[in-house]
């Protein structure tokens, strides 16, 4: 099988990442794997979806390290495929990394994904879900027995008021990320 994972950035990949774990453990079984960017997906005048991808040479990694390095070597020569080339796609993207210095590239994988989909390709991530949880607001669809409580402000005092009431404290995240 032809395995890609989408990803953010290949720059920014590590080898302590899961996504490395899962690719090596893809190519330890026999796998081919490629890694796309955002900006490698084309989608030409006749509608057929290709994507520009680093392949990860065939060899037997022994270790996240040195499957790193192959992939790092691989991503200066990218090879285009058809979609209908790639058995399965891992969307392993962070969208809140490229918020603000790539906003273009923040939702190109939920996008790239469904296209994927629409044409036969095994996504996992499933990109509707990804695009419906891209906010915390998402988690106001749960049942509150199971979600904890919650306040969605910018206003400070709001805020300030909610934490002095939870004396037991209080997890503060963004919006969105």
């Amino acid at each position: 099988m032809r395995i890609a994972f989408f990803v953010n950035s290949i720059e920014s990949e590590t080898p302590g990442y899961t996504t490395t774990a899962l690719a090596l453990a893809a190519v330890q079984r026999g796998h081919s794997v490629v890694y796309v960017e955002p900006g490698d997906f084309i989608l030409r005048p006749d509608d057929g979806l290709a994507v520009s991808a680093a392949v990860l040479p065939d060899a037997s990694y022994k270790t996240p390290d040195k499957l790193h390095a192959a992939l790092k070597d691989a991503a200066k020569q990218k090879k285009t495929f058809a979609i209908s080339d790639i058995d399965i796609v891992f969307l392993r993207n962070d969208p809140s990394l490229d918020v603000t210095d790539r906003p273009w590239a923040a939702n190109a994988g939920v996008m790239f994904g469904r296209l994927a989909a629409e044409r036969g390709v095994i996504v996992v991530n499933d990109p509707d879900g990804l695009g419906q949880a891209q906010s915390k607001l998402y988690l106001q669809s749960f049942p509150e027995a199971v979600r904890p409580a919650t306040l969605i402000s910018r206003n400070i005092t709001e805020i300030r008021a909610f934490i002095d009431k939870n004396s037991k404290g209080c997890i503060v995240k963004p919006l969105q990320g």
